[in-house]
């Protein structure tokens, strides 16, 4: 399973005697046994021990710096994911397949059945494409481009863009009025 977890000890190395969090009773161990685990890197920015602190245990206080942009933040809070499309025809066909067999325990099979509605949703279910924001032809005319650069055809290159030129709406090719 991935997690897509950082390791923060090991973004920012420190000397070892400025790394080790837990002493063994005897002062014969030391260990980095605490750990900041984070989800982002660009979210934090250092990692270290704080020394001159007594906590009253054999372990040491780890301290970590965190940088948060409000604006990250923000966006990351009203950003959705997109909604799955289900195709209902397809589910109540895979839900109609469902063999009642005779079973002792109904908690059994009431687990069975919630199984398999779910294996059945899951079949159905798609997900939205979303619109790009050029055409086809535009699209294809970019590649095409391309493809006339690579070759070396500059005059069929300048061809194709043109062409697409001519496929952007008005508004987006109007000159830019420059206050002087």
């Amino acid at each position: 399973m991935t997690t897509k977890t950082i390791h923060g000890n090991s973004q920012f190395q420190k000397p070892t005697s400025l790394r080790w969090t837990w002493e063994s009773p005897g002062g014969e161990y030391q260990n980095e046994i605490d750990h900041i685990i984070v989800n982002r890197w660009s979210c934090l920015s250092d990692v270290g021990v704080v020394l001159m602190f007594y906590t009253g245990s054999d372990h040491r206080l780890l301290r970590a710096r965190f940088f948060f942009s409000r604006k990250g933040e923000k966006a990351a809070m009203f950003k959705r994911s997109p909604k799955p499309v289900i195709n209902w025809d397809l589910f109540t066909s895979l839900a109609g397949f469902w063999e009642d067999a005779v079973v002792d325990n109904i908690d059994e099979e009431y687990d069975q059945l919630v199984q398999h509605l779910r294996d059945s949703a899951k079949s159905a279910e798609g997900s939205r494409i979303t619109k790009g924001r050029q055409s086809y032809e535009t699209l294809e005319l970019i590649r095409q481009r391309g493809a006339a650069r690579a070759a070396g055809n500059y005059q069929l290159t300048s061809e194709f863009a043109k062409r697409g030129r001519a496929f952007a709406a008005p508004a987006e090719t109007s000159p830019i009025a420059r206050p002087r």
